[in-house]
Formats: structure tokens, sequence, C-alpha cells
């Protein structure tokens, strides 16, 4: 669980400097040319992507050892099942039929729990999730009462103005 909330912050980090990017150049693609700054940007967005890069991967490869791990735990229990049970069968203690609905109890019993596991990465989003709303939530808010200046003075000025119908 740990190494898996520890990709997906990484993740949404990385995430996060690459739209953090694109919208500098997409807003404000005056300010980039003007100041030269596309070299600077298209070798920032290089390294975002290859360490987005990395860390998908390493999200995929993770997700690619608990399907593993669930299918060696499905195929173990299956063979221990079908292993006794042939022995309780053969010393006749056990029916073939009994046999059968003992490895569907069995398959049908750890299902959810393999499921369960499968969704390490849906809980380490729901918990980076939970926190940034806590983050947002714990952010001091703007006063409800306003502000009043009780001694306001000063005067407005007006210069070399004109007005021309469009």
């Amino acid at each position: 669980h740990a190494r898996q909330r520890a990709l997906v912050r990484d993740l949404a980090a990385q995430e996060g400097q690459a739209r953090s990017l694109s919208l500098a150049v997409i807003e404000q693609p005056d300010t980039v040319r003007a100041f030269g700054a596309a070299p600077a940007l298209e070798a920032g967005w290089d390294a975002v992507r290859n360490r987005l890069q990395a860390v998908r991967g390493a999200s995929a490869a993770s997700a690619t050892r608990t399907q593993t791990m669930t299918g060696l735990i499905s195929a173990f229990q299956g063979t221990a099942i079908i292993g006794v049970g042939a022995l309780s069968a053969s010393a006749g203690d056990l029916s073939a039929g009994a046999l059968i609905g003992a490895n569907i109890l069995a398959a049908r019993a750890l299902a959810p729990m393999l499921r369960l596991a499968g969704m390490t990465e849906l809980f380490a989003r729901a918990s980076l999730a939970e926190q940034r709303i806590a983050q947002v939530l714990s952010l001091p808010r703007e006063s409800e009462k306003g502000v009043e200046i009780p001694c306001y003075a000063g005067g407005l000025e007006l210069s070399d103005l004109a007005f021309a119908y469009p």
C-alpha cells in the first residue's frame, strides 16, 4: 500500500507539472515568444515527460505484480483443494461432487479478496484526493463581514481625458 501511495502521489505531481507547463504555453504564448522561453519550456517539458513515463511504468509494473500475485494465490488455492480433495476422494472420505463443490465455494470466497487487492491504486488515489480536499478546506477563509474604512479621505482627478463613440 505504501509503495502504491507513493507512486500515485508522484504520478499526480508529475501530471500537475505537465499541466502547468502546458498552460504556460497555451495561455501566454506572447510572453513565451517575447522572452524566448520556448527552449526552457521544451527542456522542462521533456524532463517532466520522462519522469511521468517512468512513474507510469512503475505504476503499471506494480499493477502487473498485483495481478500476478492474485493469480498465483488463486492457482495455489485451487491446486491445494484439488490435491487434498483427491486424496480424500481416493480414501473414500469425499465424493467427486463434494470436491468440485468445495473448489467452487473456495474460489467464490477468495474472489472478493483478490478484487480488493487489485484495487490498491484506486484506494491510493482516493486517499490522495482526500488529503488534497483537507488541504483546501484548511486554507484560511475570507471574512464574510467585510472591511470598513472608518475615515476615508481622498479625491479623484481626471486629466487629458477624451471620449469618442465607437
